[in-house]
């Protein structure tokens, strides 16, 4: 296995970072988010709709930094 380059590995933990801010968007816009009521929950199909596209794109985010490490 060959060693990655200082670039790559900068490359890859600012894509990890950026995966992790995605997901703790997400998390707290809607599982740990107790007055989801009287925020965020006030339109159910855009919450709903917000919350499907914040989990896809966290994944999708997760896929990409993997890919992009090889």
């Amino acid at each position: 296995m060959d060693p990655l380059s200082k670039d790559t590995a900068l490359k890859f933990c600012e894509l990890c970072n950026w995966v992790y801010e995605t997901w703790v968007t997400h998390k707290f816009l809607f599982d740990e988010n107790e007055t989801k009521e009287t925020n965020i929950g006030k339109s159910a199909y855009f919450s709903s709709r917000l919350s499907i596209i914040t989990q896809e794109y966290c994944l999708q985010q997760i896929a990409r930094s993997c890919l992009q490490s090889y």
